[in-house]
């Protein structure tokens, strides 16, 4: 029992995530690896590359964010044990994907403007990521997520 304690709290290993690059357009495609390294076999019941987009609606007293896209792909799959790995993907952006977000620092800046007039208005942000995990059942998935931006 401890031991499961411990790879709930440490998980037994570790994926790195590279994109050939983080600027994308809506339509176009997500090129990625994934690699999975391991201290020893873990089960699991796959290994998944996912793309999603966060809408996050700043008011003057509260924050609140929701998934407004989401779409999960096997890179390997079933349960079984898992070792150490290297995984190519691909996702796309969908074509009506969310309107511009705004540069970097941008958002922040407006959600302090906003709370520091009290004036009530909301300001919303659409925000992109790109994932990769091991999903371990009943443990700490061993994963890593980078945010694109998209325009």
């Amino acid at each position: 029992m401890l031991f499961g304690l411990f790879d709930f709290l440490l998980p037994p290993g570790k994926m790195e995530l590279t994109l050939e690059k983080l600027n994308f357009t809506r339509g176009e495609k997500v090129k990625g690896h994934a690699k999975l390294t391991t201290e020893r076999p873990i089960k699991a019941r796959g290994v998944f590359a996912r793309i999603y987009a966060e809408e996050e609606t700043h008011g003057s007293k509260s924050t609140n964010t929701h998934v407004i896209f989401d779409f999960q792909q096997p890179l390997e799959q079933g349960e079984k044990e898992y070792s150490a790995g290297d995984y190519d993907f691909e996702l796309r952006i969908p074509a009506g994907a969310n309107a511009p977000q705004l540069p970097q620092g941008a958002e922040t800046a407006v959600a302090a403007l906003n709370m520091i007039a009290g004036t009530g208005f909301k300001t919303t942000f659409v925000k992109w990521y790109v994932e990769a995990k091991l999903d371990i059942p009943g443990g700490r998935d061993v994963g890593k997520r980078l945010q694109i931006n998209v325009a």
